[in-house]
């Protein structure tokens, strides 16, 4: 395992599930089967880990894998290695399990803490480093996907309350940014966008944005 600077404050972590038939990227295996919507999930969750290694190694900052189901750990180290850690995926929806992430980068020390999913593979190095430079106490850093939904999501020490940031969003709708955003002025954070990007979730999406994996 690759080991980064013990003094690093800042934390990615990428929230992935098992590669399992039927169980990822549904939206798209209703339009091209669960076998290809597989292979196409495989192939972008590679292509966003490798991109974050490669950040990492010029950032500095440190990489975890929040990993859903909980059993599937050995399975996404061998798929996903080189993390720093491997964090089982815990609480309920995904409002829960993220707000359950960033308390635990909280809790272990690092000053600042960015999630990421798998869905976007051109979040790149500069990316990161954007929203590292930007991200402070009392500010959410957001990187928007064009769905209504975001790629990047980073703060920067605890906010008032992280149950009542991650409760009640409806998420993987056109409405989970605005929601979010909302959540966020109730708590009086301001709030800092970075460029959009597109999730690939639909055989729409992924005609635009990566045409190459069309099976």
């Amino acid at each position: 395992m690759r080991s980064v600077p013990k003094e690093s404050k800042h934390l990615v972590v990428a929230f992935a599930r098992a590669p399992e038939e039927g169980r990822v990227k549904t939206r798209l295996g209703a339009e091209i089967g669960a076998k290809g919507a597989l292979g196409v999930y495989l192939a972008l969750a590679g292509e966003v880990w490798a991109n974050l290694l490669q950040a990492r190694a010029s950032l500095g900052f440190q990489a975890w894998l929040a990993f859903d189901p909980p059993e599937a750990g050995e399975a996404m180290r061998d798929w996903l290695p080189s993390a720093d850690a491997y964090v089982p995926q815990s609480g309920g929806d995904l409002g829960a399990r993220i707000q359950n992430v960033f308390r635990s980068g909280f809790e272990a020390g690092f000053k600042s803490v960015l999630i990421i999913g798998t869905d976007a593979p051109d979040l790149s190095r500069r990316h990161y480093e954007e929203a590292f430079a930007q991200v402070r106490p009392g500010r959410a850093v957001v990187g928007p996907s064009e769905d209504g939904g975001f790629y990047l999501l980073a703060l920067s020490a605890p906010p008032p309350d992280l149950f009542v940031l991650f409760s009640g969003i409806p998420w993987s709708s056109e409405e989970t940014r605005k929601a979010l955003r909302n959540k966020a002025s109730q708590l009086d954070l301001d709030w800092v966008e970075l460029e959009p990007l597109s999730d690939v979730d639909t055989l729409a999406d992924l005609r635009r944005v990566r045409p190459g994996l069309l099976p």
